[in-house]
């Protein structure tokens, strides 16, 4: 994507280096975790997150300092969150990789992930931005962690339409929210640009998140770097699965059964797979894809609204690369 970008990938190569500055104690165990830290940091991701941050900057006027900072900010608080994610997903792979969890077992993978959130307080701190903005994170955090607990306590049951929009809200769409409007602040935009750019963040989050469930349904391991159907076997129901048994009887029959075996043990490969052939006979994905178009739209309905200049046209670049091939 990024090459496509060059003035964006230029910072982006410059974010890496400071990112991983982070990183380099030379006390004993300041150092294990720090080379935890870099593992998990250069096994891959899109630096999406990062990316925006910058972009969204790029509205108005950039300056690489007090950007590059708070861009690490926000890609080592949503490292943290993948790294505990892991370990209540009980995941042997992330990104075609063994997970910190796998190899470290649970105990490290708590502290690497806490360690990780600290370093991202300690990036922020740095870049003196207003309190009101730090408070602005601190409650995409906050979102983050109710829409992940809420998720939790409902496996194993089937949302509402309304529900799953507002867990996907907080859960994913909250820190994409948050960069953009933090980046669209450190360049000077108005309040009501700022305000604009978020909304631009959360909806294209929303995406992000409908078309990983699309993802989940549909692609490999190689392609994922998580195993197929992962949210169903543990028990997460998804909107492709939501669309089809709102539709289907024999689907929500299908998926009673396999949600009545999660409960304190995951559903069995063979149940899943079942279902997931139904979903995609009850035209669960092509519904999805509707849904995933009308939030895409979205977003750049609020993306036309900012101004017009470098950093949009990179926004832009990155909202249609993003679903390319995914939007009905």
């Amino acid at each position: 994507m990024w090459d496509n970008l060059p003035a964006l990938k230029a910072e982006l190569d410059a974010f890496e280096q400071v990112m991983l500055e982070q990183f380099r104690s030379h006390r004993n165990i300041n150092a294990y975790l720090d080379d935890l830290s870099r593992d998990i940091i250069l096994s891959g991701g899109k630096r999406l997150r990062p990316a925006m941050t910058i972009a969204s900057a790029m509205l108005g006027q950039y300056e690489r300092d007090k950007v590059l900072g708070s861009a690490v900010s926000i890609e080592l608080l949503h490292t943290a969150t993948l790294v505990h994610d892991d370990i209540i997903d009980n995941s042997p792979l992330r990104r075609n990789k063994p997970t910190v969890y796998a190899r470290e077992g649970v105990v490290t993978a708590v502290f690497t992930g806490d360690y990780l959130l600290v370093k991202s307080l300690l990036a922020l701190a740095a870049t003196d931005i207003p309190q009101e903005h730090m408070v602005r994170l601190a409650q995409a955090v906050e979102a983050v962690c109710v829409g992940e607990v809420e998720q939790y306590h409902g496996r194993g049951r089937m949302p509402s339409f309304k529900t799953y929009l507002s867990r996907i809200s907080r859960k994913t769409a909250a820190l994409f929210a948050a960069s953009c409007a933090l980046g669209a602040h450190l360049g000077g935009l108005t309040d009501e640009q700022v305000k604009t750019a978020g909304r631009f963040g959360s909806y294209y989050g929303i995406a992000f998140q409908i078309k990983d469930d699309l993802l989940d349904m549909l692609e490999s391991t190689a392609k994922t770097g998580k195993p197929a159907g992962n949210d169903l076997k543990e028990g997460v129901v998804t909107l492709p699965v939501i669309l089809a048994a709102g539709d289907d009887p024999r689907v929500l029959a299908k998926l009673d059964a396999v949600m009545s075996s999660v409960g304190g043990k995951k559903a069995s490969k063979r149940d899943v797979l079942a279902l997931m052939k139904m979903v995609k006979e009850a035209q669960g994905i092509e519904r999805t894809q509707e849904v995933l178009t009308k939030y895409v739209a979205l977003a750049g309905r609020f993306l036309d609204k900012l101004p017009d200049t470098p950093g949009r046209d990179m926004l832009r670049t990155i909202l249609d690369t993003s679903f390319s091939g995914y939007t009905a």
